[in-house]
């Protein structure tokens, strides 16, 4: 409760007094991927500083930095890549958090994880490139952030669908024209 409330001292009194910092509820989410949900720093810095587990999965195989770029914290994001978190980890679908965060359309810190090196060409258990999933969310700045980094703007999905397809699906002009001009098909 004192995670995910921001308590970042009461956590750290708990903790001093044998709270283990890797400890996990029932559904498995560890204090640091509530503390990484809410983008709380400092009960982040306390808990890994305490010997919490930075890799630790909850039963989806989420991570804590998976919970802080699905949430677009910033700031969380840095620090656990900082501290050791691995930015290829993957979740039970296959899922990165750079993953994460392009699906939840989290621009900033999509940008954090890009620049610390993820790979913008993952594709996620089911054959869907991240391109695909930020053309279908309508997020200009995200696709030519992918795009600039590398994203294959060829690159099928399962149902061998390219992002352009994704973009004239969904109707969405400005994208289509962004596609288009990076060499984009059908």
């Amino acid at each position: 409760m004192a995670a995910t409330s921001g308590y970042s001292e009461m956590v750290g009194m708990l903790v001093g007094h044998g709270i283990d910092p890797s400890s996990k509820s029932d559904d498995g989410k560890s204090i640091l991927m509530y503390a990484a949900k809410n983008g709380d720093t400092a009960t982040i810095a306390t808990l890994i500083e305490q010997g919490a587990d930075v890799s630790a999965r909850d039963r989806f195989g989420l991570t804590a930095l998976m919970f802080a770029a699905r949430e677009g914290n910033v700031d969380a994001v840095r620090l656990l890549l900082d501290k050791g978190a691995k930015l290829d980890d993957q979740d039970k679908t296959k899922w990165t958090a750079l993953s994460w965060a392009v699906k939840k359309s989290q621009t900033d810190a999509s940008k954090v994880l890009i620049e610390r090196g993820a790979d913008v060409n993952h594709a996620d258990s089911e054959g869907t490139p991240m391109l695909q999933y930020a053309v279908s969310d309508g997020n200009v700045e995200l696709v030519k952030l992918l795009l600039a980094s590398g994203a294959d703007v060829k690159k099928r999905d399962q149902y061998g669908l390219t992002a352009l397809v994704y973009a004239l699906k969904g109707k969405k002009p400005e994208i289509v024209q962004i596609i288009k001009d990076a060499g984009g098909s059908y």
